[in-house]
């Protein structure tokens, strides 16, 4: 069984893998020159551009303290850039976790089914930005079989199975840095799963509430670097990703610091999910000037080379288009109780199959239906000139 796998994805349609199948063997894609010696030299079609070698064991040990958690952004002039980005080019390494990718169907193309619109849904609320624009990359996938092979995410866990997540962002920045074969060519790390996160507020008490967590300005900071969060297979996660990523990106939260002249209650992305508002899927003017200043100072320096297969992976996929309202509800586990355009911002769904209450959470996900011949865009209910949801980007794989 693999215990920790690297997918990737190439325009010509193939798959490539980068990982450990067992525990003393691991796969890797050969190098272009010999595939394209290979190919020259063989009319097989079946040969696999890749080697299976055995991994041999180090006698090393880590001996880590952990830095202490610190979010407060003090900058200098030495951390002045001479000119401000006019583009960020975050490129994002996205780790599913065994959860997770268990519930995806445990198979590389379910789960990309599902990834692409999802990040897909994450990069539209970015191209709102203007100042600078930001343009989402996603580097590399990894899917975790084994509940063990993410060993910031098991040894993080309080007795119900709920993630400690302060603890968990801080071993992940660690793991990472001792598996540096996994982010080479990355900027930030997004851990995803299926299960609740919780901030531990004193021995033996881990409180639910946040469904994400990340470092407040270090995309470029080794080991803080880091962002985990909650996603229920449904696409409620796009906003709260897209919440994370922009605390990494120098973005408080709105109604504190910096950003204190604008109220949470105005529902804007940055602010707490308890504000869901008409405002849920856009950007407030204290996150816009915010990010503006980011970049403009040395800590942004990481996101300023452009990657060459920019936007490859995010195929134009709305993921309102892969799941029906009523499999968005499911994945929380009721059915929708509102069909008109206020999904587009908050999704009202039954809080079970038996238990007819409707709750208001998360907006529907972009390009879902909110009326006949309708669909949701950026937060409106406009008319759907699509040609419908068409999945070659993925079945013609393996």
């Amino acid at each position: 069984m693999v215990s920790l796998l690297e997918t990737k994805f190439q325009k010509n349609g193939q798959v490539f893998y980068d990982g450990t199948i067992a525990a003393d063997l691991a796969i890797s894609p050969l190098p272009q020159r010999l595939i394209d010696m290979i190919a020259n030299t063989s009319n097989d079609d079946n040969i696999k551009d890749h080697v299976i070698y055995r991994i041999v064991a180090e006698n090393s040990t880590i001996d880590y303290t952990p830095p202490a958690v610190d979010n407060m952004r003090k900058y200098s002039k030495k951390q002045i850039r001479l000119q401000p980005l006019k583009t960020l080019y975050p490129e994002i390494l996205v780790v599913v976790d065994a959860t997770f990718y268990k519930h995806l169907g445990e198979e590389p193309l379910l789960a990309m089914n599902y990834l692409v619109p999802f990040w897909n849904g994450v990069d539209l609320r970015y191209k709102l930005l203007k100042s600078p624009r930001v343009k989402i990359n996603i580097a590399g996938v990894i899917l975790a079989q084994d509940e063990t092979s993410l060993r910031y995410i098991y040894d993080n866990l309080d007795e119900t199975g709920r993630i400690q997540a302060k603890q968990a962002l801080i071993d992940a920045g660690e793991y990472f840095s001792t598996n540096a074969k996994f982010i080479r060519n990355k900027d930030v790390i997004v851990t995803m799963t299926k299960r609740d996160i919780c901030s531990l507020k004193y021995a033996n008490y881990c409180k639910s509430s946040a469904l994400g967590k990340a470092f407040t300005g270090k995309a470029c900071s080794k080991k803080k670097n880091t962002a985990i969060f909650e996603d229920n297979g449904g696409y409620a996660g796009i906003i709260t990703a897209t919440h994370e990523i922009g605390h990494l990106l120098g973005l408080p939260h709105d109604g504190e610091d910096e950003a204190a002249d604008c109220s949470q209650k105005d529902g804007f992305i940055m602010a707490s999910a308890k504000f869901r508002s008409v405002n849920s899927l856009c950007w407030s003017p204290c996150s816009r000037k915010i990010l503006e200043q980011f970049a403009s100072l040395t800590a942004s320096n990481c996101l300023e080379n452009k990657p060459e297969n920019l936007g490859e992976l995010l195929a134009q996929t709305l993921p309102g288009k892969v799941l029906t309202l009523e499999e968005q509800c499911l994945a929380r586990g009721g059915k929708p109780c509102v069909f008109n355009a206020t999904v587009c911002w908050k999704l009202h769904c039954t809080k079970s199959m038996t238990n007819m209450k409707c709750v208001g959470k998360a907006p529907a996900a972009e390009g879902s239906s909110c009326g006949d011949g309708l669909h949701c865009i950026n937060g409106e209910c406009i008319a759907d000139k699509s040609e419908g949801y068409h999945n070659n980007y993925l079945v013609k794989h393996i």
